[in-house]
């Protein structure tokens, strides 16, 4: 979500503001989520608290509060009996509902759950490595996951050896019959619930430290804002093991007491459509997203869609976890208003694991998005100096929502360099203190110690947690984020450490001087792109442009990101502090404002036409996909020989040249540039993009097709020849292993 910021509040307008949001925070009920599920199993146990849904939008599973109360009983019992109380299990699950069960029955067994995601076996270079880190730095003792994917165990272990070491629980094969043998374990507000782990391209993730007294104390925050109750119904369809999805949209519903409606990423992602339906048909009231999933309605709900719809009901949608853009807010609420979309339910927010989940959010008495024009020079001062109208240069600030979240929570704008608190309109690093301020991160000591325990050097007041992300606080108590003071990049709500982008391309030749580059975004209609900029020794080059494309399809291999443009510079040209630490913002300043001496630069080029829809044929695909929930498990589903079998429906050269086309528009690359032998991975298609990609050979096409294609068919030369009704081979891993290192080099 977005973050916190202290600018200069009066003394007498914080206590206002404290008092308002005092009256409307209920007292918590029930000291943990336990107590709360358990309250509710007894209370309402044949009302239903989630419901999921297939990609094709139907009811695929549900739970009640009893269902899920003897399950999460049953998978504790099953825990205890495998010797993991008190301690670190990872669960590794596609969203499904199995994972709700199973992360209720680590709270009931009083078992530290670490969320993660299974690898995707098309990018086990890049997704392996993430969970291996999260298994040794949580020191897990066992894997909870589902029967599909505990029989590709073997699939992992060539490749991590210790993924093999640990114990494998499938918590759906669990009898819940055991449920009766549960005894509650010495459960209390300080003990350890679970790790969120922050997502990131780091190889070093870290595990935030969250506890019952957290959890509820986040949830009451959030609840006193967007008066959720039990008669309040709720879609979603994030993450399950990212904290938005975990404790705004699960957690929330079974503290509560309402209704969940559930659907994985990847039917959203393949059907934008089917989000704001099922807002529609189950009279919402509450949802949201990062700005990119408002972004996709905006493109891809059409207008014949949007007529079926009541958005009347929806009381809160959220945006956060990205930056929030204004115009793609206004632009949803134009769209979707005449479907009963009121401008008040649209509320921008600001979280982070750090702070469990929510700081800031719009109230529930706000008018809608606010938008504050600065000027853009006195921004780069660290000034906000509001300008009328939209004068050159100036910049465009939305608010976050308001501090009066918490009343219990302090929040403060700080000088990062010298940790004094910054004057009324001055820009600084965000800083909170409260009761949603996690414990720290797990078995990191020293990284504890410098983000969590900050104190003011001036006053001494403290402890604080420093956010590292910049803003300004407006008297009326409105948060505006203003940058990344660590200069994190940000693309589709997926975090990327600069330096991480910036090891990558100075590896791909002796030329690129260690330690002397930087990655950062830049704002290119109205979507974050990564531009990054690196010293070379221009002697030792002979050929720019094929240097250039080896370190895009490196970026693309290692970080699953498309860059905008790649810049060499001279040595000594990176702007960097007295002690020679890279100054990233500078470097973005001088490149936007084209002063940077370049030796050379690759820049995107221009789209080309988007290709004409297709008309819709007739042909069959004679087995209907699993539903996409994750690769790893469309692949335990379905082996090669059993991936579905068609019937050609248009000549190989038109798919061919379709595939071509709409890689390069996901990419947002010239068609030119396409080589329909490399791996889509090559082009920076993540598991969303190549699930629109299925979607619009669907589309194409008019037939049903494999979840799992680009997996079994990983290039456009390959997927064309199969789709046009040519033999062809699957790609088996050692294949595609070769695959990516030819497109690395």
């Amino acid at each position: 979500m977005s973050g916190k910021f202290c600018s200069h509040l009066s003394r007498s307008r914080i206590e206002r503001v404290s008092r308002v949001a005092e009256t409307s925070l209920p007292q918590a009920p029930f000291p943990t989520v336990v107590d709360a599920l358990r309250h509710h199993a007894q209370h309402q146990p044949e009302r239903r608290v989630y419901t999921f849904l297939s990609e094709a939008g139907e009811e695929e599973s549900k739970l009640t509060f009893a269902q899920l109360d003897a399950q999460a009983r049953a998978i504790a019992v099953e825990l205890k009996k495998a010797g993991a109380t008190g301690q670190r299990v990872v669960m590794l699950y596609p969203s499904c509902l199995e994972f709700v069960a199973a992360y209720f029955g680590c709270l009931y067994g009083n078992v530290v759950a670490v969320p993660a995601y299974p690898p995707e076996p098309a990018r086990l270079q890049r997704t392996l490595p993430r969970l291996q880190a999260i298994v040794k730095n949580a020191s897990a003792t066992k894997i909870l996951t589902t029967q599909a994917i505990k029989a590709m165990v073997g699939f992992f272990t060539p490749y991590a050896p210790e993924l093999g070491e640990v114990e494998w629980i499938a918590t759906d094969a669990v009898d819940v019959n055991q449920a009766s043998e549960w005894q509650r374990p010495n459960i209390g507000p300080q003990t350890l619930s679970f790790l969120q782990y922050t997502s990131g391209s780091t190889a070093t993730p870290k595990g935030v430290m969250v506890t019952h007294a957290n959890l509820v104390a986040n949830t009451m925050a959030l609840t006193s804002v967007v008066k959720t109750h039990r008669d309040s119904t709720l879609v979603c369809w994030l993450p399950l093991f990212h904290d938005m999805g975990l404790i705004g949209n699960v957690i929330h519903a079974a503290y509560v007491g309402f209704h969940c409606v559930l659907m994985a990423p990847t039917t959203f992602l393949q059907n934008p459509f089917l989000w704001v339906k099922a807002m529609s048909d189950y009279k919402a009231t509450f949802t949201g997203g990062p700005n990119f999933g408002y972004e996709l309605c905006n493109r891809k709900v059409t207008a014949e869609q949007r007529a079926t719809l009541d958005l009347s009901h929806l009381e809160t949608a959220y945006n956060g976890a990205e930056p929030v853009r204004y115009e793609t807010l206004e632009r949803f609420l134009e769209l979707f208003g005449p479907q009963g979309l009121k401008r008040s339910a649209i509320k921008p927010c600001y979280g982070m694991a750090e702070t469990t989940l929510v700081v800031s959010m719009m109230t529930s008495d706000s008018k809608g998005p606010i938008l504050v024009m600065a000027d853009g020079a006195a921004l780069e001062r660290n000034q906000v100096q509001p300008v009328e109208g939209n004068p050159v240069g100036a910049r465009s600030l939305v608010s976050s929502g308001n501090i009066s979240t918490d009343p219990s929570q302090r929040v403060l704008i700080v000088r990062p360099e010298t940790g004094v608190r910054c004057a009324s309109n001055e820009v600084g690093e965000i800083w909170i203190s409260g009761p949603s301020v996690a414990r720290g991160y797990w078995n990191m000591s020293d990284e504890t110690e410098a983000i969590f325990h900050a104190y003011l050097s001036d006053t001494g007041e403290g402890p604080f947690l420093r956010t590292g992300d910049l803003g300004y606080l407006r008297e009326d108590g409105e948060l505006f984020i203003t940058g990344r003071w660590k200069d994190l990049v940000i693309i589709r709500g997926t975090n990327h450490y600069p330096q991480d982008i910036e090891r990558t391309m100075e590896q791909q030749h002796p030329a690129m001087r260690p330690g002397c580059g930087a990655a950062f975004c830049v704002d290119v209609k109205n979507e974050e792109r990564l531009v990054v900029v690196q010293e070379v020794d221009a002697n030792k080059v002979t050929d720019f442009d094929g240097l250039l494309e080896k370190v895009r399809n490196a970026i693309n291999q290692s970080h699953g990101v498309q860059p905008y443009a790649l810049v060499l510079v001279p040595p000594r040209s990176i702007t960097k502090t007295s002690s020679g630490k890279i100054q990233r913002r500078a470097c973005r300043a001088l490149w936007l404002s084209n002063e940077m001496e370049k030796v050379h630069e690759w820049r995107q080029p221009e789209l080309a036409a988007e290709p004409a829809k297709a008309p819709q044929v007739q042909a069959v695909v004679a087995k209907p996909a699993p539903a996409p929930a994750a690769a790893l498990q469309a692949a335990a589903a379905a082996s090669p020989d059993d991936v579905a079998r068609h019937t050609a429906t248009r000549p190989t050269s038109e798919v061919h040249a379709f595939l071509i086309a709409r890689v390069a528009e996901e990419a947002k690359l010239s068609t030119a540039l396409i080589d329909p032998n490399l791996p889509f991975t090559t082009y920076g298609l993540d598991s969303a993009g190549e699930i629109m990609l299925t979607k619009s050979l669907e589309d194409f096409l008019g037939v049903k097709l494999a979840a799992n294609l680009t997996w079994e068919y990983p290039t456009i030369d390959a997927l064309a020849r199969y789709l046009g009704g040519e033999e062809v081979m699957s790609v088996t891993m050692s294949e595609r292993r070769k695959l990516a290192e030819r497109s690395a080099r």
